[in-house]
């Protein structure tokens, strides 16, 4: 992940659709996993959009140029694999409401944890959003509940 290496900045040049997905806001149609992903580690940028005719052989695709920062914004206090696992499965259904994703999707991937017991922790507000309106710190703190959820579970017995 882009934590590990050690710089200040770095610009970008990728494909339009590509760059658009990793600096995209919540409710976008572009706001996705990979969003999320980079947007954890980094701050990101659009410097400019650079049409076909900049290059030479031109491209069938528009291309981008981001600018991406690093910073430390977000602590989680989960394993990071964790984190990428849960935030791949609530994207796997970006269009669903979360209290239906934790309800009968979430429990196919993961096994022993508690429904109810998630849910009076959560606030009723962000169970009635879609996944992908989910701001980054709810999401993060969406996976936190679920791994002290699953954690107290395995406690308990």
């Amino acid at each position: 992940m882009v934590k590990e290496y050690k710089f200040s900045k770095a610009i970008l040049g990728l494909q339009k659709e590509f760059g658009l997905r990793m600096a995209a806001e919540p409710c976008s149609k572009d706001y996705s996993r990979l969003t999320v992903l980079a947007q954890l580690y980094c701050k990101i940028d659009i410097l400019k959009t650079l049409p076909p005719k900049s290059f030479y052989p031109e491209p069938e695709v528009d291309s981008i140029i981001l600018s991406l920062t690093p910073f430390k914004k977000y602590d989680l206090s989960v394993p990071e694999e964790f984190f990428f696992k849960i935030i791949t499965i609530l994207f796997m259904f970006r269009r669903k409401v979360l209290r239906k994703v934790l309800k009968h999707y979430l429990p196919k991937h993961i096994k022993k944890y508690s429904y109810e017991k998630l849910i009076e922790d959560m606030d009723s507000n962000i169970l009635c959003k879609r996944i992908y309106m989910l701001s980054i710190p709810e999401l993060v703190d969406i996976a936190e509940k679920i791994w002290i959820n699953l954690n107290d579970k395995l406690k308990r017995k």
